[in-house]
């Protein structure tokens, strides 16, 4: 009875020590208040690498995404987001200690839209994206899971009703549930 309560101790310890790392990653003002800095462990190695985000009101908003070791150092990958972030969020998705990057954000004509990298072989690679009309929904605890708002027509009624796509993340990527 005692090893089962340990078993279960240790589990619960390690599940919920994996969670608190994912939310650690807390945004860093500087002096320019359109720089936010964040440190995430997008290799898995227990080092952080410096991901800094900067908005840009152009003559369209911008907001790019630059990864870096630390502060002095050179660019390593960058990618754009057309529109202003919503919300960005570094999760685990397999335990690999691996943190992706998700961001949130609306883009033009307030579509919603959602894209998700991840740090592979020197680069920040896109691994899912997807915009609604109608609406994002993410879950990062037990199972990644990613819900798109969409609409939905049944045949016996001229009126739209809401529904949602979920796709949720096995093994290296993200499969639509059926």
């Amino acid at each position: 009875m005692k090893i089962k309560f340990i078993i279960v101790l240790v589990l619960l310890s390690l599940i919920t020590a994996g969670y608190a790392s994912d939310d650690e990653v807390k945004p860093r003002k500087t002096k320019n208040p359109n720089i936010t800095l964040y440190y995430a462990d997008l290799l898995g190695a227990g080092s952080n690498m410096l991901v800094e985000v900067e908005y840009k009101s152009l003559p369209e908003p911008v907001t790019e995404v630059r990864a870096k070791i630390n502060k002095k150092s050179e660019i390593i990958d960058s990618f754009s987001i057309p529109g202003k972030i919503r919300n960005i969020l570094f999760k685990e998705f397999n335990f690999d200690r691996k943190q992706r990057i998700i961001i949130t954000f609306d883009g033009k004509n307030n579509i919603s839209n959602i894209v998700i990298y991840q740090f592979n072989d020197g680069k920040l690679t896109k691994i899912f994206f997807a915009s609604s009309a109608f609406g994002i929904e993410t879950d990062f605890r037990a199972a990644s899971r990613v819900k798109i708002g969409k609409s939905l027509q049944p045949e016996d009624s001229p009126n739209c009703i809401p529904d949602w796509d979920t796709w949720i993340w096995i093994g290296d990527k993200f499969i639509k549930e059926n």
